[in-house]
């Protein structure tokens, strides 16, 4: 969900026709649908332009995810050395 300034910079709608004409899954919400569509968002803090929604898409905690990745790259026998220098990927 992202919403732009309540300001004449406001481009809220042609991002939208944008992510539209090339075949994003998006939609452009007035303030009032935007809890219809994701929890926990005050509609009084999006601008009157609305906000785009996009379904598709998703955040990660990267901190929490490298850990948790790390911790099962240990338990799976992994070994990890830190300050190694470079390093490159070698595809056989």
């Amino acid at each position: 969900l992202t919403w732009d300034a309540d300001d004449a910079a406001n481009q809220i709608e042609e991002i939208f026709r944008h992510e539209q004409s090339i075949g994003y899954q998006t939609r452009l919400l007035a303030p009032g649908d935007v809890a219809a569509v994701t929890t926990g968002v005050d509609a009084r803090v999006v601008s009157p332009q609305g906000a785009i929604f996009n379904a598709g898409e998703g955040w990660v905690d990267l901190p929490s995810l490298i850990g948790l990745l790390l911790g099962e790259f240990r338990d799976r026998g992994g070994r990890i050395l830190t300050d190694a220098g470079s390093a490159d990927v070698t595809l056989a």
